[in-house]
C-alpha cells in the first residue's frame, strides 16, 4: 500500500502542476486586465499592474507564480489589495464546509436508503414513483431549486432565513438546494447497484439457507453494492465542501463559492488560481481516500 500512496502523491504533484499551469495562461487569455474597470487613470493602472509584475513578460510572470506554489504562497488579490489568497481561503473554505457537510450527510442519508428501497420494489408502484422523483431530481439545476425555495420559502412564506448562515435554520435552503442532485443520483446508483448485487449467486444461496431477508440486505448485499457510492462521494465531497458557487451566490453566504464567482468576474487572477488549484488538490486528495476506503469496504481489492 506504502508504494500505492507514493505514486499517487506523484501523480498528484504532476496534476497540480498541470491544472496550475493551464489555469494561468487561460486566465491571461481573457481580453481585459484586472485593473481596467477601475475608475483609474492609465498612470494608476500602470503602477498597479507594476506593483503586481504584469507588466513583466507572460512566461517571466509564470515562472515567479509556479515559485510562489512551490512554496505555498498563492499570491495576493488584485481586488482586496495585500489580502493573501492564502488567508481568503483559510477564511472561506471553513464556511462553504460547514454547508457541504451537511449537503453531503442529506445525499447519503435520504439516498441510500430510498435507492435500496426501491430494488427491494423493484416494479412496484413506489419504485415507479421514487425513480420519477429522483429523475426530476436530478434534471432541476441547485440554482433553480435554490432560487424557488428562496422566494416560496423566504420571500412569500416568511418560513426560512434567506441570508447567511448564522443559525441552523439557515442551513435548511442551501443545504437541500445543494443535497437535491447528488441525493437523487444517489438514489438511483444506489438501485442499479442493488439490483445487480441481489441477483448474484451468492445472494440466492443465502436465501436458499433460510437467513432472513434483513441478515441478506444488511450482511451479505449492502456491503457489497455501496462501493459505486463510494466512488461518487469522492468528487462529490471535494466540489460541495469547495463551495456550491451559485448557490452561495444566491443565499449571501460568505464562503468560497460566492467569492469565486465573483473573482471570475472581476479578473481577480491569483484568487481564481488559488482557488482552482485548492480545488484540485482536495479533489485528488478525496480520490485517494477513496481508493484506500475500497480496501475496507471489499477485502478483495488489492493496491498493487
Amino acid at each position: 500500500m506504502a508504494k500505492f500512496i507514493v505514486r499517487r502523491l506523484l501523480s498528484a504533484i504532476l496534476t497540480l502542476f498541470v491544472v496550475a499551469t493551464l489555469t494561468f495562461f487561460l486566465m491571461n487569455m481573457i481580453p481585459g486586465g484586472p485593473f481596467n474597470t477601475e475608475r483609474a487613470t492609465q498612470k494608476q493602472i500602470a503602477a498597479l499592474e507594476k506593483k503586481y509584475d504584469l507588466d513583466k513578460p507572460l512566461f517571466e510572470q509564470y515562472l515567479t507564480y509556479m515559485g510562489k506554489l512551490v512554496r505555498f504562497d498563492l499570491g495576493d488579490s488584485f481586488k482586496r489589495l495585500g489580502y493573501p489568497v492564502n488567508k481568503i481561503i483559510g477564511e472561506k473554505f471553513p464556511v462553504s464546509a460547514q454547508l457541504g457537510v451537511v449537503a453531503i450527510l442529506l445525499s447519503v442519508i435520504i439516498g441510500i436508503p430510498a435507492g435500496t428501497y426501491a430494488a427491494f420494489k423493484r416494479n412496484k408502484p413506489i419504485d415507479r414513483v421514487l425513480m420519477f422523483v429522483t429523475t426530476l431530481g436530478m434534471a432541476v439545476p441547485n440554482f433553480v431549486m435554490a432560487t424557488l425555495m428562496l422566494v416560496l420559502f423566504g420571500v412569500t412564506l416568511g418560513w426560512l432565513p434567506t441570508l447567511g448562515l448564522s443559525s441552523w435554520k439557515h442551513f435548511i435552503m442551501p443545504a437541500v438546494a445543494l443535497s437535491l442532485n447528488p441525493m437523487c443520483y444517489i438514489a438511483r446508483l444506489m438501485r442499479s447497484s442493488m439490483l445487480d448485487v441481489l441477483g448474484q449467486d451468492y445472494i440466492k444461496t443465502a436465501r436458499a439457507k433460510g437467513l432472513p431477508e434483513r441478515k441478506v440486505l444488511f450482511k451479505h448485499a449492502l456491503k457489497n453494492s455501496i462501493v459505486p457510492i463510494i466512488s461518487y462521494l469522492g468528487p462529490l465531497t471535494a466540489g460541495i465542501l469547495t463551495g456550491g458557487f451559485v448557490v452561495e451566490k444566491i443565499f449571501t453566504i460568505p464562503g468560497m463559492g460566492k467569492f469565486f464567482v465573483e473573482s471570475i468576474s472581476n479578473q481577480d487572477y491569483p484568487l481564481v488560481m488559488g482557488v482552482t488549484v485548492f480545488y484540485a488538490a482536495l479533489l485528488i486528495l478525496m480520490n485517494l481516500i477513496v481508493d484506500l476506503v475500497y480496501g475496507v469496504v471489499d477485502p478483495r481489492i488489492k493496491y498493487e
